[in-house]
């Protein structure tokens, strides 16, 4: 959300920052108020964070159709074949914690995102996980939402954590659909 909609393209955090959105904006000035205070720091750019608890805040749209899926409500795609970059909010936590010891003296941004996936790729999973549970899914893929969102290169992090992985979004969307299960759909 802070390089705008440079619609696939493959961005690094040396890019010029372009937000939007509202949200995009307060982000750029948090790094701005961060990068003046005076003291060292360490500002990380995460594509979508997606986690398995709501918040005050809000919630992922995987969350959201994994929910919209178990109430029985249909769920609509806008864009399959845009590639997004999901990260699991606990490889995120994993993340800030191997870097604390390493490089706080660093005054650095690091992109963090995981593998790429297209919003189809995320569909076709939560179909198939549903039907696992004998769950019928309506879906049709909505013409318009959002622009694709830039591609994060992600190689600064890498140099600061070599054996940082993320984990694979489908492994957290198997897991992420059985915990938002419904107690009265549980066996």
């Amino acid at each position: 959300s802070v390089y705008g909609g440079r619609a696939g393209q493959r961005l690094d955090e040396t890019a010029l920052t372009a937000p939007v959105t509202e949200y995009g904006r307060s982000r750029v000035a948090g790094e701005t108020l961060v990068r003046q205070s005076g003291l060292h720091w360490m500002i990380l750019r995460p594509a979508s964070i997606f986690g398995a608890a709501h918040s005050k805040f809000g919630t992922s749209f995987i969350n959201v159709l994994v929910d919209r899926i178990w109430q029985g409500q249909p769920i609509s795609i806008a864009n399959p074949n845009h590639r997004v970059e999901p990260v699991y909010v606990w490889d995120v936590a994993a993340l800030i914690a191997s870097l604390s010891g390493s490089c706080w003296h660093d005054d650095t941004i690091l992109n963090v995102g995981g593998p790429e996936i297209t919003l189809g790729g995320i569909r076709d999973i939560l179909i198939a996980e549903a039907g696992k549970h004998g769950l019928a899914v309506a879906c049709e893929d909505a013409p318009g939402g959002f622009d694709e969102p830039p591609i994060l290169d992600c190689g600064s992090l890498h140099r600061y954590c070599p054996d940082w992985r993320p984990t694979a979004p489908e492994r957290v969307i198997v897991e992420l659909f059985k915990a938002r299960q419904p107690a009265a759909a549980k066996p």
